[in-house]
């Protein structure tokens, strides 16, 4: 996610950029005229600005991420309460679709609550995130393709190419949240006013002859890739793994039920 910081003294440079990918700022760094100095690295949650310096922000899919793990998954003795799963399920309690929640609410307040300090009054934001279409958690959208890694990861353990306790302490730092708790969120924050908001359901016809599984496979394995090697070993075969998954998704994508329906929403805010 890159920023501009446009600013009108002319004794200063004209911007400086802004970026959470040390290969995007290299990259910038290396084909303009900037000094190390204008560069700055940083995480989108927290303050990255000045006050009252940017007229426009724009966040591309990224506030569907988490800062961490909610904590609430895990007892006072530091066992998973949503065994084998690694997001909200059907076998979820309760408990661990509202742990997910307090931690897309806490961490959207925090992002909404620093962006407005940055913002000039008038200013807007369009944000770009995954959620679901209604209240339900359990849904075929975003919610079911981790259902999906889930019943993968399991495969795995059931064959023995992974350890099925390892599995019972993976949870994903994801959340879908619907068009309701977005809106609940922006109007507790207070600081901005919500102009447009739209829902949109991802493509999912074949490109360059490839299924859809298989590009969903490499997206949500560019993702979890090296959270997976790390918490299950080196020696967990990530080909066989996203292999499975690709096919588990072209399999319900077959299915006459409707397949999988991921969303997306856009929301434009302006700050009051």
């Amino acid at each position: 996610m890159i920023f501009l910081q446009m600013t009108s003294t002319l004794s200063l440079s004209p911007y400086r950029i802004f970026t959470r990918n040390l290969r995007k700022m290299t990259a910038v760094g290396v084909s303009s005229p900037l000094s190390s100095s204008q560069l700055t690295l940083a995480l989108f949650y927290g303050r990255l600005f000045p006050n009252n310096c940017l007229h426009f922000i724009y966040s591309s899919y990224s506030l569907h991420w988490l800062s961490k793990v909610p904590p609430a998954l895990y007892d006072e003795h530091g066992k998973s309460i949503n065994k084998g799963k690694v997001y909200i399920s059907e076998s979820s309690p309760p408990n661990v679709s509202q742990a997910y929640l307090n931690q897309f609410q806490a961490d959207f307040s925090l992002f909404l609550r620093c962006r407005s300090e940055e913002l000039v009054p008038g200013g807007r934001m369009v944000l770009i995130l995954l959620g679901r279409i209604g209240q339900d958690h359990i849904d075929r959208g975003n919610s079911f393709l981790w259902e999906l890694l889930s019943r993968s990861l399991a495969l795995m353990a059931s064959q023995g190419a992974l350890e099925k306790e390892k599995l019972d302490s993976y949870d994903v730092h994801f959340y879908a949240p619907s068009k309701r708790e977005i809106e609940e969120t922006v109007r507790r924050d207070g600081s901005f006013e919500t102009e447009r908001m739209e829902m949109f359901e991802i493509g999912r016809e074949k490109e360059n002859g490839e299924s859809y599984g298989t590009r969903v496979a490499m997206t949500v394995r560019a993702i979890q890739e090296s959270m997976i090697r790390l918490h299950f070993g080196e020696g967990v075969d990530l080909d066989a793994l996203f292999d499975i998954y690709g096919r588990m998704v072209d399999d319900e994508m077959a299915e006459a039920k409707g397949g999988i329906k991921p969303i997306t929403f856009v929301v434009v805010l302006k700050k009051l």
